[in-house]
């Protein structure tokens, strides 16, 4: 007997072994849109990447200042293969994403080690400098630190657990690295510790363990931000790990957080206090056992817009418009080449790119390497493309077979 099974729902956890022991890999659900309402889906590859035009630096970390894409290392910031600024000291002190954020106020850049230092640069320089303003500095020998940074209306807004403060307002006369003792203001709808900062649909959101407040510029003098009445979203980012998660997409961002009675989940939040779960069963239990960084990212192609997100039995992915157009969560999980075997076989791991951004007309997978729709392939440690699954082993040369992988 053929038992015709629902491809286009998505991951799912099946309880039946014979089911469970197969696993779709490097496949997305395609839900075309006809007249009348989304089509029967069907099953299409994934994009693969290949080594793009960039002569540059291979970083974890990047970002976009007056339309350039930098990366950040540890001895610095490159523009391309060019150190453009360089510190004394190394300037990234975590090993994750996760832990890192950057931000500028289109004068000078900001990197905030979580827990650790936090570095200006004077873009109109080439070297980078320590924070190691008095009042800055208050506030990093408190209790766990500062967290996080981000820019807003001209400010750098920076957090601790307890408070969120500002440097000053950057100016014609002052670039914005300054900071007044009396510059702060702390969660006020709960008193769950602050978790991370981040500036989203143009507004300042302070994301708690359990709430997220929404903070608007109201001028005056001393902080300028105050909380929103009716715009709190009543879940929040859990742990700090979660502050890799957050992702503005197709006006609105999704993050991974949870209330007090509820277990993690993946949200998205389009406003006025509103959040829709998009996790499902199967995308929440592999979240339950991921301990470290939830490093995340977004990007949209052909129409398509992806969330995805590392977990520590899989890299998993949701493709918001087929979600839509269906009425339920749509996931997929790709993976990579993690080694090669003596024998020539290959071994299997997460996606193997910690960052996707939209540069210069192409999307770049850690900076040098470029994704495609018409390649199904990656170039592996050694410069050889290979194959990912569910396609056989091979080079990319050799005839595509698609296949099915199976585990177990």
């Amino acid at each position: 007997m053929r038992v015709v099974l629902p491809v286009d729902i998505g991951s799912f956890e099946s309880p039946g072994r014979a089911t469970s022991l197969s696993e779709c890999l490097n496949l997305m659900p395609y839900s075309p849109e006809a007249p009348g309402g989304a089509t029967t889906g069907s099953l299409i590859s994934t994009p693969g990447v290949i080594l793009g035009d960039n002569d540059g630096k291979v970083s974890h970390y990047q970002f976009i200042f007056k339309g350039s894409t930098y990366s950040v290392a540890r001895e610095g910031i490159y523009l391309g293969s060019a150190l453009v600024a360089s510190a004394t000291e190394s300037i990234v002190q975590q090993d994750t994403q996760a832990y890192i954020t950057i931000a500028d106020n289109s004068e000078v850049v900001c990197i905030c080690n979580r827990g650790g230092d936090s570095f200006f640069w004077d873009t109109s320089g080439s070297v980078i400098t320590k924070i190691t303003d008095s009042v800055f500095q208050g506030y990093q020998s408190s209790e766990n630190g500062v967290r996080t940074v981000d820019s807003i209306d001209g400010y750098f807004v920076f957090n601790t657990t307890e408070y969120v403060f500002n440097s000053g307002l950057v100016t014609n006369v002052d670039k914005g690295t300054s900071f007044d003792a009396l510059d702060f203001s702390s969660a006020e709808f709960s008193s769950d510790r602050i978790v991370m900062i981040k500036k989203l649909k143009g507004e300042l959101h302070v994301f708690g363990e359990f709430t997220t407040e929404v903070w608007a510029n109201v001028g005056g003098s001393g902080f300028p931000f105050q909380r929103i009445d009716g715009a709190t979203i009543e879940r929040g980012l859990s742990t700090i790990q979660s502050i890799g998660s957050i992702q503005e997409v197709d006006n609105s961002f999704v993050f991974q957080g949870r209330s007090e009675t509820e277990s993690l989940g993946v949200w998205r939040a389009t406003g006025g206090g509103g959040s829709t779960k998009i996790s499902n069963g199967y995308i929440d239990s592999l979240m339950a056992q991921t301990d470290d960084g939830k490093l995340s990212f977004s990007y949209s192609q052909n129409g398509q817009v992806f969330y995805g997100m590392y977990t520590q039995n899989g890299t998993v992915f949701i493709d918001l418009q087929a979600s839509s157009m269906k009425g339920y969560p749509v996931w997929h999980r790709r993976g990579g080449i993690s080694s090669e075997n003596e024998d020539g076989s290959t071994n299997y791991s997460n996606y193997k790119y910690n960052s996707i951004i939209f540069s210069d007309g192409a999307l770049l997978a850690d900076y040098r390497y470029e994704m495609r729709d018409d390649n199904w392939g990656e170039v592996y440690d050694s410069g050889n493309p290979y194959l990912t699954p569910p396609f056989s082993d091979s080079v990319i040369d050799t005839t595509l077979v698609p296949t099915r992988r199976f585990t177990g």
